[in-house]
């Protein structure tokens, strides 16, 4: 029997949530499963930084901003197929959010995607399944 391995694709995700943003790489092996290759995890506690009008001040955009940059350092060192960055709901409650969305599409390499409730909780529920 031979076997010949092709070139690894690597798949990455970056969730920004409330009290976490994670970026986990996932490379795909020769039997087509998903297996983690990295997994960075920064407490940003990104809700402490939701003010009284439901803006994120400007610390928090240096958090968010400050934690994209450095898992941008780490993203382009891999040959990525894609860079899913969601957003869960303290940037989805944000009034500002986007002002948000502009400053992490301007300053990095990723585009983001702010889930809805139901997205969330459906994806919650997939995870613990």
């Amino acid at each position: 029997m031979n076997f010949t391995l092709s070139r690894k694709s690597y798949y990455a995700v970056i969730d920004m949530g409330s009290n976490t943003i994670r970026l986990v790489i996932y490379k795909l092996n020769s039997f087509g499963e998903l297996q983690e290759e990295q997994n960075l995890k920064v407490t940003a506690r990104l809700r402490s930084y939701l003010e009284e009008d439901l803006t994120i001040n400007p610390e928090g955009l240096n958090v968010i901003l400050t934690t994209l940059q450095h898992f941008q350092t780490v993203t382009r060192s891999y040959d990525l197929k894609t860079v899913n960055l969601i957003a869960t709901a303290a940037v989805r409650q944000a009034k500002n959010r986007s002002a948000i969305m502009g400053l992490i599409e301007n300053e990095t390499d990723f585009k983001v995607n702010i889930l809805s409730e139901k997205e969330e909780a459906y994806y919650g529920y997939l995870s613990v399944i």
